[in-house]
């Protein structure tokens, strides 16, 4: 790079000289022939070679100048920054501590039951859900009803509702459900109200996490 820039410096001074030193050896050439005239009129030639030399070298300074290393802007790169997607951490029991502290496993409990337990941190929004389970087959049916939060006690509370005559044995799970599991129990909720009839789901889907159980006896209506 450096022997480029030196090469054409020099070809460019050469070419910025050359007009005024071709005008000075005309000049010269005529001082011997007409050297009377030439020095009434020294002042006339002297201003012409001082003109033509100042006009070649502005010329030679605004076509040169930009080109020197030093003169010529170093552009700015762009950086361009990927941010990258948050991802929400996975759901799991462990992240919550969900106890039932109200009733203990094999308890008697009539048709309707409230049911309340204890949590480490609270689940992220509406995605606690109670579940009523067979004892001996894969049918579930989710409760209806919301579970409430007391953020001040970390405690939740539900109530539960066991169908059948008694005694009747029923596994009551309490879940923490991502969203396909929400539109499973939004579907079963729409078809139950609408039909009347409760039919229970057989299979749930990978989200619905069972936290805590218990099995209780309903012992009266």
């Amino acid at each position: 790079m450096l022997e480029d820039f030196l090469t054409d410096f020099t070809a460019n001074l050469l070419a910025a000289l050359a007009a005024p030193v071709l005008l000075a050896i005309f000049g010269y050439i005529l001082s011997r022939r007409f050297r009377d005239w030439i020095k009434r009129r020294w002042q006339c030639v002297t201003a012409v070679v001082i003109m033509s030399g100042v006009t070649a070298l502005v010329s030679w300074s605004l076509c040169c100048v930009p080109t020197l290393p030093c003169c010529v802007p170093t552009p700015t790169p762009t950086i361009y920054t990927l941010t990258p997607t948050p991802t929400q951490p996975p759901i799991t029991c462990e992240n919550y501590g969900i106890r039932i502290t109200s009733h203990l496993d094999g308890a008697a409990v009539s048709g309707t039951f409230q049911i309340s337990g204890s949590y480490e941190n609270e689940p992220p929004g509406d995605s606690f859900f109670l579940i009523n389970k067979s004892p001996d087959r894969s049918l579930y049916w989710p409760s209806t009803g919301a579970v409430k939060i007391d953020r001040t006690l970390k405690s939740w509370s539900g109530e539960v509702y066991i169908n059948g005559e008694p005694p009747t044995m029923e596994v009551i799970l309490v879940a923490i459900v991502g969203k396909s599991g929400h539109v499973l129990f939004e579907y079963y909720f729409k078809v139950g109200k609408i039909t009347g009839m409760w039919e229970a789901i057989e299979i749930l889907t990978d989200d619905v996490m069972v936290c805590a159980q218990i099995t209780v006896e309903k012992t009266s209506p």
